[in-house]
């Protein structure tokens, strides 16, 4: 589980109880998962004939980018 779930949490209890709360998730974030890992996009999809190639490749980039931190957040173990 990622710290970031406990982080400000000054009591040993209260880090139990959002580490039970998170846990009891998992049913959920294994399908956001899933989910969300087929809104990854390729670079492949960039067409660059366009002249904006570059612009939209760094969107997709970006896009990949805030996908795979919410990932790492949900992640099992």
């Amino acid at each position: 589980m990622d710290s970031r779930w406990v982080a400000g949490l000054t009591t040993e209890e209260a880090r139990e109880t959002r580490r039970k709360e998170v846990q009891s998730f998992e049913r959920v974030f294994s399908e956001l998962r899933a989910i969300l890992e087929k809104e990854m996009r390729s670079s492949n999809e960039v067409d660059f004939t366009s002249p904006s190639w570059a612009y939209k490749q760094a969107h997709t980039i970006g896009h990949n980018q805030a996908l795979t931190m919410v990932l790492n957040l949900i992640k099992d173990k």
